[in-house]
């Protein structure tokens, strides 16, 4: 299988986009700061939430982008990575429901 090659993400390339459509990329940036603004889910949560989304619409730049943003967020002092709050049969290494 080959390796698929994208250009990385430079501010030339930012800034071309805005040349091209400069309504677009207007109205996605509000909505992007609209959408990352504290509120009822902090900032971090909001990244994950956009880097499962971005794995849906299988956007190389929005899973780098959002995983970046995440981790600048740094880690949640109340919250734990392990998967205490999977169901047993969906634990890893667990099989499957059985019919």
């Amino acid at each position: 299988m080959s390796e698929l090659h994208l250009p990385k993400p430079t501010r030339d390339l930012v800034d071309r986009r805005h040349a091209l459509a400069p309504d677009a990329e207007d109205a996605f940036r509000a909505f992007s700061k609209a959408v990352f603004s504290e509120g009822a889910l902090d900032t971090r949560t909001k990244q994950l939430i956009a880097v499962a989304v971005a794995h849906v619409t299988q956007c190389p730049w929005c899973i780098e982008g959002h995983v970046k943003a995440a981790k600048r967020e740094g880690p949640r002092a109340n919250r734990s990575w392990k998967p205490s709050g999977l169901h047993p049969k969906c634990a890893p290494g667990r099989p499957g429901p059985t019919r």
